[in-house]
């Protein structure tokens, strides 16, 4: 199955999904302006305070804390292979600047607009990322568990919601423009 397909699948899944959620028992509690329970999202998985962001761990803190979706950001490797990460530059999520195997990959590149120096996504193989940790990017976050948790693709994540009381995981990153465009130009 190619990328498009994977993409096609996931958007599909996403949508199907957003009208199958059944509210938490804090969020039955609570109600919108139109009387219905809220939808809880837990941004970057919802356990990042707690754990590295988008990791397994992290998405399935964040379900047992009552989000009825994670919401992983997605990145491609450089076979367009989709991983959660927030941003391209793996330089403060992951411990991969601590790694000398990758001292060479250490590069600068224009995302958004503004020049950054560090590891990016795009550079790695998805069996390169398998041998990178997730680290949290905050100092005053608990660090413990730093190098601990691999960094899931995209498949992993989506596996998760059938193994969490049927909480869904929902891919939000397809807004990011380049990845887009680029693996639309790769895989039609």
């Amino acid at each position: 199955m190619n990328i498009y397909r994977h993409i096609q699948t996931a958007f599909v899944f996403a949508g199907c999904v957003a009208t199958a959620i059944a509210p938490t028992d804090a969020a039955a509690a609570s109600k919108t302006l139109s009387g219905n329970a809220p939808i809880i999202i837990g941004h970057r998985g919802g356990g990042s305070g707690y754990l590295p962001e988008h990791t397994l761990e992290a998405y399935a803190l964040g379900i047992e804390l009552g989000a009825d979706f994670v919401e992983p950001d997605l990145v491609a490797t450089n076979y367009d292979r989709l991983v959660a990460r927030h941003e391209p530059n793996m330089i403060n999520t992951t411990n991969v600047k601590d790694l000398p195997q990758f001292a060479s990959r250490k590069r600068s590149a224009v995302i958004d607009g503004a020049t950054e120096e560090g590891f990016f996504a795009s550079d790695f193989t998805l069996a390169e990322i398998k041998t990178i940790r997730a680290v949290q990017p905050l100092a005053e976050r608990d660090q413990r568990f730093n190098g601990q948790f691999e960094i899931p693709t995209l498949k992993k994540s989506l596996n998760l919601s059938s193994e969490n009381h049927g909480k869904k995981v929902a891919p939000s990153a397809f807004t990011q423009k380049q990845n887009i465009q680029r693996i639309t130009k790769n895989w039609g």
